[in-house]
């Protein structure tokens, strides 16, 4: 018995001293690359961990700075496609007045005309006149569309400089919009895997730009719709749906 038990305790004390050899081997095998490959020990310990390290907290931070900066950029590029958008309106409605006198100048003079020289006519005579009077209104609306452009939403907004690539990181707020609009895409970004309802496409300014315009301005129509539906006036309608 004496004998067996002898033999338990020896292999009891193997397998310690086998787990405690085990343990011990990791820091020995770390000692044993320093002491042999020391360059290759320094250069991975005191050069890519940290560098590993400190870009996972740039990676980080970086994420945080973007979520805080991302909703302002956000409401910043609104403001001036809001801005731009109702210079749009201010355009179209003059050129609308100029096409509306223009094509109209011609059957008011000649009411003015008939009017001050009221006198005694047959009735083809009254034919006549109808007949010109009609030939004049055709006769100012064809001049009036020939000779005022029509304001085209696409052009207008090329033209106005809000689409043309800012310049980085220069102030782009929502006040700051209303003096100098403009779209920045520092801390936002367009598509992408995972967007919604549209296909990845590269990081570009330009493609981001019309992106936005073009869903801003559906937006717009949207709201300006369902204003007119619920009974506000055109001008009510239109100054929620840019706000």
């Amino acid at each position: 018995m004496k004998i067996t038990n002898i033999a338990a305790e020896t292999e009891v004390e193997t397998a310690s001293s086998c787990t405690m050899s085990t343990k011990i081997s990791l820091g020995d095998r770390l000692q044993s690359i320093k002491q042999d490959w020391p360059r290759l020990y320094c250069l991975i310990a005191r050069v890519v961990i940290p560098l590993l390290f400190l870009i996972c907290m740039a990676l980080l931070f970086g994420h945080i700075i973007a979520w805080i900066e991302a909703g302002g950029e956000r409401k910043a590029n609104d403001a001036s496609l809001a801005f731009t958008y109702r210079a749009y309106l201010k355009r179209v409605a003059t050129t609308d007045a100029m096409t509306m006198s223009l094509s109209g100048v011609s059957a008011y003079c000649y009411d003015q005309y008939f009017g001050m020289h009221n006198s005694s006519t047959t009735n083809s005579d009254n034919e006549t006149d109808l007949s010109l009077r009609e030939h004049l209104v055709e006769c100012g609306t064809r001049l009036a569309n020939e000779n005022i452009p029509v304001i085209d939403l696409d052009d207008f907004f090329h033209d106005s400089g809000v689409l043309e690539e800012a310049v980085k990181f220069s102030p782009h707020t929502k006040a700051s919009a209303a003096n100098v609009p403009k779209l920045t895409f520092l801390w936002n970004s367009c598509g992408g895997p995972g967007s919604e309802g549209g296909d990845a496409f590269e990081r570009n300014w330009y493609k981001y730009a019309y992106k936005i315009k073009d869903e801003w301005v559906a937006s717009y129509q949207t709201l300006y719709d369902q204003n007119i539906d619920n009974g506000m006036d055109e001008e009510d309608a239109i100054e929620q749906a840019l706000n």
